[in-house]
C-alpha cells in the first residue's frame, strides 16, 4: 500500500473519530442491513445443522408415511411450504389398513402406526389438556431410542394401561425427574409409567413431532378406548436396509395408493426429504429477509452519499489548495472513495459484532443453534464496501471535478 493510500485511510478514520455520532447514524441501515444478513443466515444453517443431526440419529433408512398430500410444485415458495408443514395437523386418511400394508411390505424390518387420541390427564400435581400417542412395541427401534429408565411395554404384556414418557413430561407433570411407578388417569383409566425414554433430537421448524412432550401408550389400548376411532397421525417404518429405502419406499406408496382407491391422499417419505421441506421454508424466509436487508443497506448507502457530499462542500477549500499543489482528479476521487469505504466497513465491523452478540442472545434463550462461518462474514463485509463505492462514487467525482480556482475563492 502507497504512503498516499495510507494518509487517505488515516484521514477518513480521523474524519470518523471527529464525529462519532453523526458517523454512527450514517451508517445505521448497513448495521441493521447487515445483522440482518448474517443473523438469518446463521439461523438457517443451525436449523439445518439440527435436522441433519435429528436424521442422523433416527438413520436414514426411516420411511414416515402421513396423512394429506405434500405438493411438490413450487417447494420454493413461502406459502407453499408453509402449507406442506401445516398439513401435516390435517384430518387424518390413514387407517389400520395402511398400518398393516406398511407392516407387510417386503424389505420392512420394523415398523409402528401411532395413533392419537385427544383428552384430559390427571396426576398427583394436576390435570392437563393432553394428546397422547398409541404405538405399537417396535416403536424404539423405528426410532433407534433407547430408554434411560425402565422399560417399554410389548405386545405379549397382559397390562394394557402402561404409559412411557418422554423426558419433559416427567418433570412437568409428574413433578419430578424418574417418576417410575407414578400413575395418572386418562379416560377414565389408571395408566402406570413403566418407562422414560432419553432425550430425543429435536430441530425447529421440523416436521417430525417432538417426542419429549409426548406420552406412548399401547397402540391397542389406543384402540379400545376410543371403539377403534383414533385417527392415525403418522406411520413409522424402518428399512432393513438404507440401500433399499427409496425401492421400499415406492412400493409403500404404490401399495397405499391401491388401497385408498387410487386417491393420493397421503405422503410417503424418507427422513432426507423432510430437510428439503424445511430448506424450502428456510430459503423463502432468507429471500424476504434479503430483500428487507437490502432496502437498509441502501438507505444506509443514501446516507454516506449524503454525509460525503456534506464533507465535500465542507472541504472545497482544501480541495482547491490540493488542487493547486498538484494533486490530481484522480487522487481526490480515491481519496473520497476510500473515506466513503472506510465508514461503510465501519458499518459493516459494528454489524458483524451485533451479529455475534445476537447469535449468542439466540442460542442462549430459544432452542435455535446459529452457526456463523468465514463465507458469511466476508460476504457481510463485501457487501458493506460495495455500498461505500457504489453510493461514494457519485459525491467523489463531484469533488474530482471541482475547479480549483473556484474551490480556492469558496467561503
Amino acid at each position: 500500500m502507497s504512503v498516499s493510500y495510507r494518509e487517505d485511510i488515516f484521514l477518513a478514520i480521523r474524519t470518523i473519530r471527529k464525529s462519532k455520532l453523526r458517523s454512527f447514524l450514517t451508517v445505521l441501515g448497513i448495521i441493521i442491513g447487515i445483522v440482518s444478513v448474517v443473523t438469518i443466515v446463521s439461523v438457517a444453517k443451525g436449523i439445518e445443522k439440527q435436522i441433519s443431526g435429528q436424521i442422523n440419529s433416527t438413520g436414514k433408512d426411516l420411511i414416515v408415511v402421513r396423512p394429506g398430500q405434500l405438493s411438490k410444485s413450487g417447494s420454493n415458495s413461502l406459502i407453499n411450504s408453509l402449507n406442506e408443514l401445516s398439513s401435516i395437523n390435517s384430518v387424518s386418511s390413514l387407517s389400520q389398513a395402511d398400518v398393516n400394508s406398511v407392516a407387510n411390505t417386503s424389505g420392512i424390518s420394523e415398523s409402528s402406526g401411532i395413533n392419537v387420541i385427544n383428552g384430559k390427564i390427571t396426576t398427583s400435581q394436576g390435570t392437563y389438556s393432553k394428546s397422547v400417542l398409541g404405538t405399537s412395541d417396535q416403536f424404539p427401534d423405528v426410532m433407534n431410542q433407547k430408554l434411560a429408565y425402565g422399560e417399554y411395554f410389548d405386545s405379549a404384556s397382559t397390562n394394557i394401561y402402561q404409559a412411557v414418557i418422554g423426558q419433559n413430561i416427567a418433570e412437568s407433570f409428574f413433578g419430578e425427574s424418574i417418576p417410575l411407578g407414578q400413575s395418572f388417569t386418562f379416560h377414565g383409566q389408571t395408566f402406570i409409567v413403566r418407562g422414560i425414554f432419553n432425550k430425543f433430537s429435536t430441530a425447529p421448524l421440523s416436521i417430525t413431532a417432538d417426542y419429549n412432550n409426548s406420552i406412548f401408550i399401547p397402540y391397542f389400548t389406543a384402540e379400545s378406548l376410543t371403539n377403534s376411532t383414533a385417527p392415525v397421525y403418522e406411520i413409522l417404518a424402518k428399512a432393513s436396509s438404507a440401500n433399499n429405502a427409496s425401492s421400499i419406499e415406492k412400493q409403500i406408496n404404490k401399495n397405499l395408493y391401491k388401497l385408498h382407491g387410487d386417491q393420493q391422499d397421503f405422503t410417503v417419505m424418507q427422513q432426507s426429504q423432510s430437510l428439503a421441506i424445511t430448506s424450502g421454508v428456510l430459503d423463502s424466509i432468507t429471500m424476504l429477509i434479503a430483500i428487507i436487508a437490502g432496502i437498509s443497506l441502501v438507505v444506509g448507502g443514501v446516507g454516506i452519499m449524503n454525509v460525503t457530499l456534506v464533507s465535500i462542500t465542507e472541504r472545497t477549500k482544501e480541495i482547491g489548495i490540493r488542487k493547486s499543489i498538484g494533486a490530481t482528479n484522480s487522487q481526490i476521487l480515491i481519496q473520497f472513495l476510500i473515506e466513503s469505504s472506510v465508514l461503510s466497513l465501519f458499518g459493516g465491523l459494528l454489524g458483524v459484532i451485533l451479529s455475534f452478540l445476537v447469535d449468542y442472545i439466540i442460542g442462549a434463550t430459544t432452542s435455535l443453534s446459529p452457526v456463523i462461518d468465514l463465507p458469511i462474514l466476508g460476504i457481510a463485509f463485501l457487501l458493506s464496501l460495495s455500498v461505500g463505492i457504489i453510493f461514494g462514487s457519485l459525491p467523489a467525482f463531484k469533488a474530482a471535478r471541482k475547479d480549483p480556482i473556484l474551490a480556492l475563492r469558496y467561503e
